[in-house]
């Protein structure tokens, strides 16, 4: 539900109850940025499912999410995955992640499959739209592996939730204009991708983190902690400038980046879907200065009436927010009118 107070989405619904599977640890892949590079130990899927199964009763389920990269590592993998979704005891959505030269394997029939089996969301990284800084990452695909995988989950009904970073090593402006070039084509094409942006921060256990010392960016490791941690109300600042601009240019790209992402988004959604989400998060703040002002009184906590009013209220706000939210779905496209 924060989702639907904080960063209101075509991928998460007010009334989501999520279960996490983890399907393994490490990863075969070789991304510069990242540091999850052990040699991949893949869980039994039926284990996993068993354990999903049971988390789903115990909790009242009905969406699951696949919470590592190793679910969805290759064809023969999602098949297993697909017969553990069909074996469960009720129906459920389900969120996985993958990679895009794993999904141009994935055939459409099998594409299709998982849409039918309750694939909502596939979290890929696109990391640049540039070619060139792909490669210096260790991606093993291009940028129109990206935009063809996009239009298949496009084809297909499955929301794409991806990721893109700025000032990854070496990247010049250039390269960073690739990244929006795709991003804009890929939202224009889909009204219900999902961007996050980041700034390139070489994390301890990855090689841009072994570069820094190397090249004398930092001495240390507390060095490092200190710089990441600097900033106590949690803005993105970059650790470490990698790239091939100046700090203020890459500060201008990755503002410019979510500007234009933002841009592109209102443009398409003029169908009563801004005013819906104006509603809904209204009604959440109404609903938490309630919940503040009964814990604040204690006259009121201990009222007898005070229960049975509590309850008619969370009745009746999650009345609103479950049918709001049906609604805005159906204006985004998600959900059928019928």
């Amino acid at each position: 539900r924060w989702y639907t107070r904080y960063c209101l989405q075509s991928h998460w619904r007010f009334n989501d109850r999520v279960i996490n599977v983890h399907g393994g640890r490490g990863c075969p892949f070789t991304c510069n940025f990242c540091y999850h590079h052990s040699t991949p130990r893949f869980r039994s899927m039926n284990i996993a499912m068993d354990a999903a199964g049971r988390a789903l009763a115990r909790f009242n389920g009905n969406m699951l999410y696949f919470s590592d990269e190793t679910t969805l590592y290759s064809p023969s993998r999602a098949q297993q995955m697909l017969e553990g979704i069909r074996a469960l005891p009720k129906r459920v959505e389900y969120s996985v992640s993958s990679r895009f030269d794993i999904l141009d394997k994935i055939n459409d029939d099998l594409l299709r499959e998982m849409k039918e089996t309750g694939c909502r969301i596939m979290g890929l990284g696109i990391e640049s739209g540039s070619d060139r800084i792909l490669k210096v990452i260790g991606k093993a695909f291009s940028s129109q592996t990206i935009l063809r995988g996009l239009e298949r989950l496009k084809k297909f009904g499955i929301l794409p939730t991806v990721s893109v970073m700025i000032g990854q090593l070496t990247e010049t402006a250039q390269d960073a204009e690739a990244s929006i070039a795709l991003m804009r084509e890929s939202v224009r094409y889909n009204k219900n991708i999902q961007y996050a942006f980041t700034i390139a921060t070489p994390f301890p256990g990855s090689k841009l983190y072994d570069l820094i010392f190397q090249k004398g960016y930092l001495r240390n490791d507390k060095e490092f902690y200190d710089l990441y941690f600097q900033n106590k109300r949690g803005d993105f600042k970059h650790v470490v400038n990698l790239s091939s601009m100046s700090d203020e240019e890459l500060i201008m790209m990755y503002n410019k980046i979510q500007n234009i992402y933002r841009e592109e988004k209102s443009k398409i959604n003029k169908t009563g879907v801004a005013e819906v989400e104006f509603l809904m998060r209204g009604a959440a703040a109404v609903h938490e200065f309630l919940d503040r002002k009964v814990k604040a009184d204690p006259l009121l906590k201990k009222a007898c009436w005070m229960s049975i009013l509590d309850k008619a209220r969370q009745w009746l706000y999650e009345f609103i927010q479950i049918r709001l939210d049906k609604f805005r779905l159906r204006l985004r496209g998600v959900l059928p009118w019928s």
